[in-house]
C-alpha cells in the first residue's frame, strides 16, 4: 500500500468518526441565552473545528477518489446546524463585522 494510499483510508476513516462526532455535537447544543453566552460560544467554537477538521478530511479523499465520500452537508444535521450558527452569530454581531466573523468560523452567510 502507497504513502497516498495510507493517507486516503486515514481520512476516510477521521472523516466517517468526525460526522459522528459532528452529529452529537448537533443534538448537545446549548441553546443560546445571552446570560449563557459563553457556554454556547464554546460549543459553536469546538463544532466550527470540527466542521473544520471534516471537511479536510473530505478534501483529501475526494481528490485522490472523486464522488467515494458523501459530502458533509448531505446530513441534514449538520446542514441545520450551519444555519443555526449563521442565523445566532448574524444577531449577535455587528452589521460591519458579520461576514468577517463568519468566515473566521468557516460559516456560509445567509442572506
Amino acid at each position: 500500500m502507497s504513502l497516498n494510499e495510507t493517507t486516503v483510508n486515514a481520512h476516510r476513516i477521521r472523516f466517517a468518526r468526525l460526522i459522528d462526532v459532528l452529529l452529537a455535537d448537533a443534538a448537545i447544543e446549548p441553546q443560546y441565552q445571552p446570560s449563557r453566552s459563553r457556554e454556547w460560544l464554546a460549543w459553536a467554537h469546538g463544532a466550527r473545528w470540527h466542521l473544520r477538521a471534516v471537511l479536510e478530511s473530505y478534501c483529501h479523499v475526494t481528490a485522490a477518489e472523486p464522488g467515494s465520500l458523501p459530502s458533509p452537508f448531505a446530513y441534514r444535521e449538520i446542514k441545520e446546524m450551519l444555519d443555526y450558527l449563521s442565523r445566532c452569530l448574524t444577531r449577535l454581531a455587528p452589521a460591519s463585522n458579520i461576514q468577517s466573523l463568519l468566515h473566521v468560523l468557516c460559516i456560509p452567510a445567509t442572506r
